[in-house]
């Protein structure tokens, strides 16, 4: 890995050259050290697909570098994918995988569903009220419809895990009111002591 690492450096010196950003001994170290672990030929094509994009026009940072070797995948990949899981799984298992002996070899039906679906599926199943439930809405509804709305619930219940508010009870929210009472107060009493100021306007003089 260490000769990587030197490949690396002379790679991205010779690179930030390329693109008229020479950089420090200090900043290459750093650059190299943030990509060595992808190796140096997976570092090198990344590189040269990029000096080939015209929209590439500075020196990448070894972020854009590592997400062009490793895309980063979205939350409604992920929860497309398992939703389509499950639904396969409401098939394959039907409705009484929940039943003593339906989930053998396994202690318990949380152990099969976390053992062949994953934890996240089975906070989906727990949250849509269990597998049989779960198994009555796929078989009573549009099965489009269905997937969809089991993808967007999914999506949801990752987006509550990443905030640290899976587990919450949901406040009612308050009505955010922008309260600017006193200041108009203030506004209106500087008003009508600038006015009570004012010399009376002069009287024209009677024909």
């Amino acid at each position: 890995m260490s000769d990587d690492l030197q490949k690396i450096k002379a790679l991205i010196a010779l690179t930030s050259a390329y693109y008229a950003q020479p950089l420090a001994n200090e900043v290459v170290q750093m650059y190299a050290e943030d990509l060595a672990d992808l190796g140096f030929e997976k570092v090198k094509a990344a590189i040269l697909e990029m000096r080939r994009d015209p929209t590439v026009t500075r020196f990448p940072l070894p972020a854009k570098i590592r997400a062009k070797l490793c895309p980063p995948i979205e939350d409604k990949q992920v929860a497309l994918d398992l939703a389509k899981r499950i639904t396969a799984a409401i098939g394959r298992r039907g409705y009484t995988w929940t039943w003593k002996g339906g989930y053998a070899p396994h202690e318990s039906f949380e152990m099969a569903v976390k053992s062949e679906l994953g934890e996240l599926a089975y906070e989906v199943i727990r949250r849509r009220g269990g597998w049989q439930k779960i198994h009555d809405e796929f078989f009573e509804g549009n099965e489009g419809t269905f997937t969809a709305q089991l993808r967007d619930h999914i999506e949801a219940i990752m987006r509550m895990a990443k905030a640290g508010e899976l587990h919450s009870l949901p406040a009612i929210p308050q009505q955010t009111v922008e309260t600017r009472g006193p200041m108009e107060i203030g506004q209106i009493v500087r008003g009508i002591t600038q006015q009570a100021q004012k010399p009376p306007r002069d009287r024209e003089p009677e024909a």
